[in-house]
C-alpha cells in the first residue's frame, strides 16, 4: 500500500508540477501580452502626441500668418488711401491751374499736330478762360486751323482736340490717370 501511496504522491506531485507549468506559462504569456499593450500604448500615445503638438504648431503658423497677412492688408489700405488723397489733391490743383500755365501747356501741345488740318478744341470748364478764340487764333502752328467749340467739358482742366471723330483727350485728369501707375511707384519710392 506504501507503494501505492508513492505512486499516488508521485503522480499528484507530477500532475501538481505540470499545472503548476502551465500556471507559469500561463503568467508569462499574460505578462508578455501587458508588457507588450503597455509598449504599444505608449508607442500610440507617442504617436498621438506628436501628431497633436505637429497640428497645434501649424495652427499656430497659421494665425502668424493671418495676423502678418491681415497687418500688411492694413498696411497696404492705409498707404492706397493716402495715395488716393494725395492724387485727388493734384487733381484738385491742377483744375485749379491758372490760365498762364494751360496756355503753356497748350503752346507745348499744338505743334505736334502741325498739317493736321481743320481740328476742334474743346475746352475744360476750368479752362474756359484760359484759351479764347482770340488766343488760339494767335497760334502759328502751320497747317493746323482750329475751331473752338462753344461747349465745355464739365468739371475738368484742360482740353481736347477732335479731328474727324478723333477725339486727343488733353484733360488734366485723364493725363494724371494715364500716368497714374508712374505716379504712385514714385509716391511709393519717396514715402514708404
Amino acid at each position: 500500500m506504501t507503494d501505492l501511496n508513492n505512486l499516488t504522491s508521485k503522480v499528484l506531485e507530477e500532475k501538481k508540477a505540470s499545472l503548476q507549468e502551465e500556471i507559469d506559462q500561463a503568467e508569462q504569456e499574460v505578462a508578455d501580452e501587458v508588457a507588450t499593450f503597455e509598449e504599444e500604448a505608449a508607442e500610440q500615445f507617442e504617436a498621438d502626441k506628436k501628431v497633436a503638438l505637429e497640428k497645434i504648431e501649424r495652427e499656430k503658423d497659421i494665425q502668424q500668418n493671418s495676423i502678418k497677412i491681415e497687418e500688411r492688408n492694413e498696411i497696404l489700405s492705409l498707404k492706397q488711401d493716402y495715395i488716393k488723397r494725395i492724387l485727388d489733391e493734384a487733381q484738385t490743383k491742377m483744375n485749379e491751374t491758372g490760365d498762364d500755365v494751360v496756355k503753356q501747356f497748350a503752346e507745348q501741345t499744338l505743334p505736334q499736330f502741325e498739317g493736321a488740318g481743320q481740328m476742334t478744341l474743346t475746352l475744360g470748364e476750368h479752362s474756359q478762360n484760359a484759351l479764347t478764340s482770340d488766343w488760339v487764333d494767335q497760334q502759328a502752328v502751320s497747317g493746323l486751323e482750329l475751331t473752338v467749340s462753344d461747349e465745355t467739358i464739365a468739371n475738368e482742366a484742360g482740353f481736347v482736340l477732335e479731328q474727324k471723330g478723333i477725339e486727343y483727350n488733353f484733360l488734366f485728369s485723364e493725363l494724371l490717370e494715364a500716368h497714374r501707375s508712374q505716379y504712385i511707384a514714385e509716391i511709393n519710392q519717396k514715402l514708404f
